[in-house]
């Protein structure tokens, strides 16, 4: 049902046809407002990823590591795996939106980038639980001096 104007002359069709447009454009907004959001918390995740990767390749040059249990180095192993897996996952969405540098951000593109986001966030999670437990173990495990 179309409204009439002070004149009487008819502005539904007027103002539907410029909704149109403008709700399209507001969706690509929030489609490419909530695409640099999660961009921006991988940044931030990525960041301290990395810090535990490089904490954890370290670990094995230090002359304590050849002293290890057979169990310890299998928890470091699995560690550094879950540190790489974090580490590609966090770069995935970046190399998906570089491969589409002229394009805005696509509904499908945020809900995979959010997925990977959640996905990597429970592996951090994971990989810092590892390396908390793993760390007070041994701490527990070396006797004083």
């Amino acid at each position: 049902m179309s409204e009439t104007n002070s004149e009487g002359l008819s502005t539904g069709g007027a103002e539907s046809a410029d909704e149109g447009p403008r709700r399209l454009r507001a969706s690509q907004e929030d489609v490419s407002q909530r695409w640099e959001r999660i961009l921006q918390e991988l940044r931030v995740t990525q960041t301290g990823t990395q810090i535990i990767s490089g904490f954890l390749l370290s670990v094995a040059f230090q002359q304590t590591f050849a002293k290890l249990p057979g169990h310890a180095r299998v928890i470091y192993l699995v560690l550094v795996v879950l540190a790489c897996v974090a580490t590609l996952l966090g770069l995935l969405p970046v190399v998906q939106h570089r491969k589409r540098p002229e394009r805005d951000p696509d509904q499908r593109l945020v809900a995979r980038g959010a997925r990977i986001l959640i996905a990597l966030l429970v592996i951090v999670t994971l990989l810092a639980i590892g390396v908390a437990v793993s760390s007070s173990t041994s701490c527990s495990a070396a006797p004083l001096r």
